[in-house]
């Protein structure tokens, strides 16, 4: 047989061992863990944007726009106590809702223009001026719903897109028709 089995020396690991190095042990593998899940959000952003400069530039026309309370209550409370699931409550952004067409079909998505803004008017108010304007967005000629909005491709700084789906609001009620 084996002159040292595996649980021998996982006893003798754990005898060694104490409750405070534990504990150590624990936060060191947390923030491992913590600091990989950052890096993986960070390669795919960046994998993301990388394949989103080989689609096709197309114009796209901005529709429509609404206010959003993008941070709920619950997170601002998690965050920042009772003073800040009031300020969530209070902070809004605007959100542009453009169009375009490939081969005869029409395709949507969404913007968000800066923000927080200290009402859901002074959203709407900020979004205004775009309503009608022309903008160049990329698609993806392999599924032509999913579109990017590029600083490189002239968009406004402070501008992020969204892609197809609007972002959660609790102020907006979302419908899919299809």
């Amino acid at each position: 047989m084996y002159p040292f089995s595996p649980m021998q020396g996982w006893y003798t690991f754990a005898y060694i061992i104490d409750d405070e190095t534990m504990g150590d042990i624990r936060a060191a593998l947390f923030m491992l863990g913590l600091i990989s899940v950052g890096a993986w959000l960070l390669y795919r952003h960046i994998r993301r944007r990388r394949e989103a400069f080989r689609w096709p530039l197309i114009e796209a026309t901005i529709q429509s726009e609404f206010a959003a309370n993008l941070a709920g209550p619950g997170v601002g409370m998690a965050v920042a106590g009772i003073a800040g699931s009031v300020a969530a409550r209070n902070a809004y952004n605007c959100v542009l809702q453009y169009s375009y067409q490939v081969a005869e079909e029409f395709y949507a998505g969404y913007i968000v223009l800066g923000g927080p803004y200290a009402s859901s008017g002074d959203a709407s108010a900020a979004a205004r001026p775009w309503l009608g304007k022309k903008i160049s967005v990329r698609y993806n000629p392999a599924q032509p719903h999913q579109s990017a909005l590029l600083p490189e491709d002239g968009a406004p700084a402070g501008m992020r897109g969204c892609g197809e789906t609007p972002p959660a609001s609790s102020d907006v009620i979302t419908l899919s028709l299809k």
